[in-house]
């Protein structure tokens, strides 16, 4: 556990994705591995060992070019890729396969404990390093690159060129310099351009005449520019480091001959701040990645090229320029090898790793999608969980995000009516739970709203509630049969767990070899002759008494006649009661991928080989697993040592104990201590009033991630002026055109049409007196916020992506309030815990180009004129550079699309400013704001 990589893991991510939507629930993927063909873990479908798991075309989940995605946050290591998919000869056919594959090295990291509060005037104490764990992801079989070839759309992995990116051709940027003429102004030849020299050129200078400067010489040098010719205009160059030498500077305006494109760099990573340089097209270059992804990174590196002008670096970076006028080297650095990188390319879970690839076995009519998908690691990961258990247990309740169901659990047979208004009993018939099992909390919070009930329980003044939740699928009796209703959660802290806890985890040392385990494989499959069962006996009975089959025999040998065959493995993973124990055994056992001939070579007997009567297609198979190894070029490198301390971790196990915690989960239930820390200035009558309403309206309008959570407490808040206002204030004397229907409730409802669709949502009348009172009144004064945001505005898949711009510029029209409600979510993001959830939140602040509002004309001026210190809106601090990114936004939208162009009905918030006449007062906005147009 000393080895370890630059950042920790913070998020996760499945491998592949469900059709075209992001997977969220691992049963979606033990369901898939149950389909399987082989590739089972820990024995395969021939009964040896394997250390990771297949996802082929029976699992439904890969087909033709499927993305591969990285699965937790780390560093990619090494990778091979084929040029074209090598064949193997089995005679009667020639049998393609994918060597290709992808390493990456990951740290998991205990979280720290709360720190505890500094003593008045103390400085914090610094956070205490806490354990880690060094572990890998293999992607294996991957796409070879002929067919990336073939198909020139196909995304490329960034890793390829080692993070080299280079700049685009569609750059379009303009290098200017300054014109060097054949003679100073007022003389014959000053009409004549010798050459533009570009910015960042030092230029040596002997005679002046009148501001013009007789040209010695230059630096770089210009061939088309003989030394002693031509004069240069003094105004356009700064002050070089000798006398009589200037550097041509940003007030040189001229176009290059021919004209020259390329990438701007700029000071900030934003487009308003000043360009510092202009990379030309094809320029290399290297770049971090802690930006988000496609827009303003930091510019590392220049790898080749020549800046204009030439660059300085400050703080190990050299500027900011944008990511998405960059493309990665289309190929990778080498084919048919191991390629094994210098440095170490960091990668978020997610990424692109590459392709499924093609793989043929001798039995296979035609070649197959497949996925080895594996995780090791070659540190002692027994020890390690033992150092984060105990950490774990000081670890505050938001990181408790796995529910462990005890075996004996009481599961409440469901029957008709069991509703919130008529809740299961613990005196309801029920049946045993025949396994523990652990389910993450993040499933749960998304069950729909008829399969979780909270009911509170008041005892000596004090109330308390117990959690409901109606699982189906999940669970089996003691038979193994599955069994479906409702277990009771009567205490959090006794029955949640932190996935540091490793929960119901299992360590196994196994010594079995592979001729014992493909002896005991061929038993079990009665295909041995009564000569080779005794031959082979003893062989048998070591592999099963061996660790590992003595824990699938406790998990699965229902019969109890020590013979595990394929069909009894296939049928138990489709049960999550027994492949989620299965995906927690943790198994020391040498690594497939380091090629030892005796080891291959002992199984020839039993493979019908010998060197008098050869065997070709086993032959050709153990040239086939030579070919597939690769690990020998990699130990003693990134903390890879010898294979006999390779411990196999299940894949899906892992991701799906740490994907759903670690930032992005919270409890379904926000308390009135967090409402609190949201929302200060709310007073604690307003806070007990409403708060315990808020989990009914999340589950009714079905608004289930944390981060909806936290952009709908946001929005609220503003709107009711910190849960104090539920009925808008107006002039009775002279009231608004749609009274009665006056905004009400927590979010504002207004209108008549809006009274009468939130009506037939909630199952009420809401219109004519006294009915549209009700919209004031719990419990629809908050039910009403989550069918504004869910069904109304449609708002959901927005701010699950955390685009705050664009659901502002929704609820209100405009950022009237923007400071006030971003205040808000800053708050419940930081009491919630999960600012790891914010994907677009930076440092507190979010970009209008990484928003949908950046694709929507009205929203950009808006950008602008809520920025803009004349503009007279209120509500969002004055900021000028923000101001010109939204008009100069609208600007590009107006000027590229006729909608927008030629719409003269749509109005920009003002009477009679239709586009054109925003255009006009955009584009003089910029001026006065000192931009450029």
């Amino acid at each position: 556990m000393t080895e370890t990589t630059t950042s920790k893991v913070e998020k996760w991510a499945y491998p592949l994705k469900v059709g075209t939507a992001e997977a969220t629930d691992p049963q979606q993927f033990y369901k898939a591995l149950a389909k399987a063909k082989d590739g089972y873990y820990p024995l395969g479908a021939n009964g040896l060992w394997h250390g990771g798991v297949h996802f082929d075309e029976d699992t439904g989940m890969v087909k033709d070019l499927t993305e591969v995605r990285c699965i937790a946050d780390g560093e990619v290591v090494a990778y091979r890729i084929d040029e074209a998919y090598p064949k193997s000869d089995f005679g009667s056919s020639h049998s393609v396969f994918s060597t290709g594959f992808v390493l990456v090295k990951h740290r998991l990291e205990v979280p720290a404990p709360p720190a505890p509060a500094p003593t008045p005037g103390a400085q914090p104490a610094a956070a205490a390093p806490q354990p880690s764990l060094t572990f890998f992801s293999l992607y294996m079989h991957l796409l070879d690159w002929q067919t990336y070839k073939e198909t020139p759309a196909l995304g490329r992995p960034a890793f390829w060129s080692g993070g080299t990116w280079q700049v685009k051709s569609t750059a379009k940027d303009e290098i200017l310099g300054l014109r060097v003429r054949q003679e100073q102004k007022g003389k014959p030849g000053y009409g004549t351009v010798l050459a533009v020299l570009p910015r960042g050129t030092i230029v040596e200078t002997g005679e002046e005449d009148h501001g013009w400067l007789k040209v010695v010489s230059v630096t770089p040098a210009d061939a088309s520019l003989p030394s002693g010719t031509g004069w240069v205009f003094k105004k356009e160059m700064t002050a070089g480091t000798t006398p009589n030498s200037y550097v041509i500077g940003s007030a040189a305006k001229d176009a290059m001959t021919p004209p020259q494109k390329g990438l701007a760099v700029h000071a900030a990573a934003n487009q308003s701040s000043a360009t510092t340089s202009i990379l030309p097209i094809g320029t290399q270059v290297k770049i971090g990645n802690d930006g988000t992804s496609g827009k303003y990174q930091k510019l590392l590196e220049i790898v080749s090229g020549n800046p204009r002008p030439a660059l300085t670096a400050a703080n190990g970076m050299l500027g900011y320029i944008w990511e998405g006028l960059l493309e990665t080297k289309s190929e990778p650095a080498e084919k048919n090898t191991v390629h094994v990188l210098e440095r170490p390319f960091p990668i978020k879970a997610g990424s692109l790793i590459g392709h499924v690839g093609k793989y043929q076995n001798h039995s296979d009519p035609a070649p197959k999608n497949l996925l080895h998908l594996e995780v090791f690691s070659c540190e002692d990961v027994k020890a390690f969980t033992e150092l984060s258990k105990s950490k774990a247990a000081s670890l505050p309740a938001k990181e408790k995000t796995l529910l462990k169901i005890p075996k004996d659990s009481p599961l409440i047979t469901h029957v008709q009516g069991m509703s919130a208004a008529n809740p299961p009993k613990v005196t309801d018939a029920h049946k045993k739970v025949g396994y523990d099992y652990l389910v993450s909390v993040g499933v749960l919070e998304a069950l729909p709203a008829e399969k979780k009930i909270k009911v509170p329980i008041v005892m000596g003044g004090t109330t308390t509630y117990t959690l409901w939740w109606r699982l189906d699928g999940l669970l089996g009796d003691a038979e193994g049969n599955e069994i479906n209703g409702w277990f009771a959660e009567p205490d959090t802290t006794l029955s949640r767990h932190s996935p540091f806890e490793w929960e119901g985890f299992s360590f196994i040392e196994e010594t079995v070899s592979n001729e014992d385990h493909l002896a005991a494989f061929l038993h079990a499959q009665e295909s041995l002759s009564e000569e080779e069962r005794a031959a082979y006996l003893p062989n048998v009975g070591t592999a099963n008494d061996g660790p590992a089959k003595q824990r699938l025999y406790k998990i699965l040998d229902k019969n109890g006649d020590k013979k595990l065959n394929p069909s009894e493995i296939k049928e138990a993973l489709g049960k999550p009661w027994f492949s989620q124990p299965i995906s927690q055994m943790v198994t020391r056992y040498e690594s497939e991928w380091q090629y030892k001939k005796e080891k291959w070579d002992a199984l020839d007997e039993l493979m019908g080989h010998s060197d008098s009567d050869p065997h070709k297609g086993w032959l050709e198979e153990k040239a086939r697993i030579e070919r597939l190894s690769w690990l020998d070029k990699l130990v003693g490198q990134y903390g890879i040592i010898s294979n006999s301390s390779v411990q196999h971790i299940h894949p899906i196990g892992l991701i799906s104990a740490f994907a759903h915690g670690g930032g992005c989960s919270c409890s379904d239930t926000i308390t009135k201590e967090q409402m609190k820390l949201i929302a200060p200035l709310a007073t604690q009558a307003n806070i007990d009033k409403y708060t315990d309403h808020l989990t009914d309206m999340y589950a009714r309008a079905q608004i289930v991630t944390c981060i909806s959570k936290a952009h709908v407490l946001a929005q609220m808040l503003h709107e009711s002026g910190s849960l104090r206002l539920t009925v808008e204030g107006i002039d009775t004397d002279n009231p608004p055109d749609y009274a009665p229907y006056i905004g009400r409730g927590l979010i504002q409802i207004t209108y008549r049409a809006n009274y009468i669709a939130y009506g037939q949502y909630a199952g009420e009348n809401f219109t004519g007196a006294p009915d549209y009172n009700k919209m004031a009144q719990l419990p629809h004064s908050v039910i009403s916020v989550g069918w504004y945001w869910a069904e109304f505005k449609k708002l959901t898949s927005n701010s699950d992506e955390d685009d705050f711009i664009y659901c502002t510029a929704l609820v209100n029209g405009g950022f009237n309030g923007y400071d006030d409600r971003l205040q808000y979510l800053n708050l419940a993001l930081k009491t919630l815990g999960i600012q790891g959830c914010a994907k677009l939140n930076k440092s507190g602040i979010y970009e209008l180009a990484d928003s949908k509002a950046y694709k929507k004309a009205k929203f950009s001026f808006a950008w602008g004129l809520w920025s803009d210190p004349a503009g007279g809106k209120h509500g969002k601090a004055p900021d000028r550079a923000q101001a010109v990114i939204g008009y100069k936004r609208f600007l590009e939208l107006y000027n590229s699309d006729s909608a927008v162009s030629g719409n003269t009905t749509t109005t920009y918030y003002a009477s009679g400013r239709i586009a054109s006449v925003a255009k006009q007062f955009a584009e003089a906005r910029i001026v006065a704001l000192g931009g450029s147009l």
